[in-house]
């Protein structure tokens, strides 16, 4: 018999890419082979009676790792050399530089972080202190390998304090966890309860209110979405607001939002509203009378008493001009 086994292979962990431990099993397959021989190095080799599979360790370090074997049958004849090669990472990766920042809503925030390594990227959090990753309820994560981590945090609630953990993956399985942080999003101002007050022909009261002291302002206009004018108190710092609209024209539809700002700046803008004043068709009454009543003058220049009232919303009248013909007539005044 001058045959040499045949047919022979060797996988390390099923011909798996990485491992991270020394400790590996091999599969392995020949035809009429009696005993094997199994090295780190090609140079020295441990004999076994052959089998199929066989714990093995690996050499220490990490690194590429190949696994060498050959086959012997009873009459001593010896195989070729067969091999395997897997990647020894056993050390987990190191998180660094962990920043969190708060969004423009209040309800989002950024946490970003790095490792010295490609690995996957995952962000776990919750409103209370937990003691271990896995026991937050809320988590944003990716699986994409990199070194420069950013995950994005949204539907957070306004001024409430999360506290975190960043997790990390590399390629062989190797897992690393952060110490926990903590970050409070921003309060921001929210108007609600917009509402029409006290209407006449020339106002309008507008109330709202806002979940945190601010100024008051109404942008307002006749134009739908247009807002050519405001008024308000920008110094004032109010959770409830009440701003009085004055010089308005009668009959007129106005469209109107409201605008408050806190005490860091943050803006908060409402949903459109409209009102229409009131109107007046009401004509005033005006008593006028010559020189005391005289029935004649002899000069052109005379003295008029006048007195008007007027019963219509306004209360009052507001301007008058004159005629000599009831035809040609003078500036209001």
């Amino acid at each position: 018999d001058t045959t040499a086994p045949t047919s022979g292979s060797v996988s390390i962990n099923s011909a798996a890419t990485y491992i991270t431990s020394t400790s590996s099993t091999l599969t392995i397959a020949a035809t009429s082979a009696a005993t094997m021989l199994v090295s780190n190095d090609n140079s020295a080799w441990t004999s076994y009676d052959y089998a199929v599979s066989k714990a093995w360790t690996l050499s220490s370090s990490d690194g590429a790792k190949t696994v060498y074997v050959k086959f012997t049958d009873s009459a001593g004849n010896t195989s070729p050399t067969y091999s395997d090669t897997i990647t020894l990472d056993s050390t987990s990766p190191t998180i660094s530089s962990i920043t969190s920042s708060m969004g423009a809503t209040g309800a989002t925030a950024t946490v970003t972080y790095s490792t010295n390594e490609n690995a996957t990227t995952a962000i776990y959090y919750d409103t209370s202190s937990k003691a271990s990753y896995d026991l937050y309820a809320n988590s944003s994560t990716s699986a994409d390998y990199d070194t420069n981590h950013r995950r994005d945090l949204s539907s957070l609630a306004t001024g409430t304090t999360y506290y975190y953990r960043v997790r990390s993956q590399d390629a062989a399985g190797n897992a690393q966890v952060s110490s926990e942080g903590s970050f409070t999003t921003t309060t921001y101002p929210v108007i609600s309860n917009l509402a029409e007050g006290t209407t006449t022909i020339s106002s309008q009261i507008i109330t709202y209110a806002t979940n945190v002291s601010a100024d008051s302002i109404i942008e307002y206009g006749t134009s739908t979405g247009t807002y050519t004018d405001s008024f308000g108190d920008t110094a004032e710092s109010v959770t409830s607001h009440s701003v009085t609209l004055i010089g308005l024209s009668a009959g007129t539809t106005y469209y109107y939002r409201a605008r408050s700002k806190d005490a860091n700046g943050n803006i908060a803008v409402s949903s459109q509203g409209d009102f229409t004043t009131n109107s007046d068709s009401t004509l005033p009454t005006l008593t006028l009378n010559i020189n005391n009543s005289a029935s004649s003058t002899s000069s052109a220049t005379v003295n008029l008493s006048l007195s008007g009232t007027d019963s219509g919303e306004g209360g009052y009248v507001y301007q008058m001009r004159f005629s000599n013909d009831n035809s040609t007539w003078s500036s209001w005044e």
